[in-house]
């Protein structure tokens, strides 16, 4: 729960970054409770092995970075010196609380307006140079094509949005 203002914050970010890619006469009025029903789904899921404080205290600080626009390795820092976490930590809680919510929320954001204009949205993985192997696997695929309806898939795991597979390697 200490972490629903940060997650919803992102969600809300990722959603405004996709309905402005959207052209003009598709983005329609973003609605925001599936964008509450889907961060509910996924607290607990965020970070783990760690005291509740220390969530509440992880919670403000992703919630402030992704509020001033930080970077992933700016909200890094700002764990490191709040919290003491080693940078390899701080760079994980960073990026994957960063990752997951932005494109859980953009993906959400086509699938509601595909749905409000009866159409089909396909949403296809694009890895950044230098990602790590799981990720280039994935590359240009589009969701759905490997066999499981409205995932991807890598290995034994499967998402709906990039940094939904429940495996902090992926």
């Amino acid at each position: 729960e200490a972490m629903r203002p940060a997650i919803a914050a992102a969600w809300a970010k990722g959603a405004e970054l996709a309905i402005g890619d959207m052209r003009s006469d598709l983005a329609q009025a973003f609605e925001h409770e599936p964008v509450d029903k889907e961060v509910d789904a996924h607290l607990g899921e965020m970070v783990t092995n760690v005291t509740d404080g220390t969530r509440t205290r992880v919670n403000a600080i992703v919630l402030d970075g992704l509020e001033a626009g930080a970077t992933v390795n700016e909200i890094q820092q700002s764990l490191m010196q709040d919290r003491g976490f080693s940078a390899q930590r701080s760079l994980t809680i960073a990026r994957t609380e960063s990752t997951r919510a932005v494109n859980a929320a953009g993906v959400n954001a086509w699938e509601q307006m595909a749905a409000q204009l009866d159409m089909e949205v396909e949403v296809k993985w694009k890895s950044q140079p230098g990602a790590r192997d799981a990720h280039k696997e994935l590359n240009g695929k589009v969701r759905g094509e490997q066999g499981v309806e409205g995932h991807w898939v890598s290995g034994v795991a499967s998402a709906e949005a990039p940094g939904q597979f429940g495996v902090a390697s992926l």
